[in-house]
Formats: structure tokens, sequence, C-alpha cells
């Protein structure tokens, strides 16, 4: 048995380590518009109404080589080295064909989020360089700021796996989208609701939850 998490978990949640130059955590889960929604990349289905705690969110960088994922992640945001100069190192001859039929630079930005199911506690990763997931991140992270300022900084949201409509030059589609039902707070050995009608007294400027990362997502 693990001493320290049996002491820890009284006053506080355990930590989600995260592996330098790696993305996933738990099981991957992409929102993919043409095959109707969410959808875990190891073939399991998701929980119908499931909802998930918000564990944080990170960005990173990722190209294929050969089929095989090359990553750049960092601590902060403002680390990670420009997509563009590294694109413009590789010669255009060897870039991938987008989905628009020409070449497209194979550095990509990854939008990243990590959540636990809070039934069965699956972890889950959701992971895309699309406009449509860096849309649904940073509302997400917008919210969480907000919520962190109003409540404490140690709040976390409950959210669905959801979609919104999105305009695109090709018409209107769908994207992810992470609706919110709620903020949770670990206190006295429990996940508790978080009285939002008591505001935060001594609330100091909020981090984006990407920012508390580090080398860990604290839960």
């Amino acid at each position: 048995m693990n001493t320290a998490l049996q002491t820890s978990t009284l006053t506080r949640l355990p930590t989600l380590k995260l592996e330098p130059n790696r993305i996933i955590v738990g099981a991957l889960v992409k929102y993919i518009d043409t095959r109707g929604g969410w959808h875990r990349h190891d073939g399991v289905s998701l929980r119908q109404g499931a909802q998930y705690l918000g564990l944080g969110t990170r960005r990173a960088l990722q190209r294929f080589v050969d089929g095989i994922p090359e990553i750049i992640t960092a601590e902060t945001n403002e680390a990670l080295p420009d997509a563009d100069e590294l694109n413009a190192q590789i010669p255009k001859t060897e870039w991938p064909i987008g989905l628009t039929g020409q070449p497209e630079g194979p550095w990509k930005r990854e939008y990243i989020v990590y959540m636990i199911d809070t039934f069965d506690l699956t972890i889950l990763t959701s992971s895309n360089h699309t406009i449509g997931m860096k849309r649904a991140v940073t509302d997400l992270e917008e919210r969480w700021d907000w919520a962190r300022a109003l409540y404490g900084a140690d709040v976390m949201p409950l959210f669905t796996l959801g979609e919104a409509p999105f305009p695109t030059s090709f018409g209107e589609r769908k994207r992810p989208a992470y609706p919110v039902a709620g903020w949770r707070r670990f206190t006295d050995g429990a996940l508790r609701v978080v009285d939002q009608s008591a505001l935060a007294l001594t609330a100091v400027k909020p981090k984006s939850p990407s920012e508390t990362l580090n080398d860990s997502v604290r839960y």
C-alpha cells in the first residue's frame, strides 16, 4: 500500500503525473464531427450522460514521422517553440497533404484537456489541433479562470462532452465543447459542490489552469 497516498488523500486529491514529451494520460478521446461526436480511440464506448471532472489543460507541439508521433511539451505555453518556425525548417516537399488537398506544416499545436469520469474513475485525455478544439479549450479555460477568481484557486469544473455550432467556409459544422454543469472542490476528505453564493473574499489574480500544471496536474 502506498502510505504517502493513504495519508495525503485525507486532505487533498492525488496528483496526476505528466511525462515529458508525452500527451496522453489514460485513454484518448476526440471529437469527430463526421463520425457523430465524441469517441474513445481504444474502441471502448463512452458512458451515456457521463460527467467529467476537469483536471487541467495543456499545450504541446506534435508531428508524425512514419506514423510515429514526435511531441514537444513544456511547463508553460510560452516556453513552447513556434510551430511555424519549426515547419519552416522542413522542406515543403516533405509536408503532409491536409484535408484541403494542399501541403500542411507537420508541426501542430495541440490543445489538451485532462479529465476523470466521476463514476468509473477512468482518466481521459482529449487532444486535437483543430480551430474548433482551440475554441473549446480556451472557452473552458476562460470560465475556469473566472471560477478560480470568484470561488477560490482550488475549484474544478464538472462538465459533459458536448458540441456547439461552428461556422466554416464549407458551411456550418459542429465543434467540441465542454458544457460546465457546476464547480467542485476537494475538502474535508471528499469532493463537494462549490457554494456559488459565497464568493472568495481573498481571491488572488487567477492563473490559467495550464499555468498550474508544471510537471503534474493536481486534481
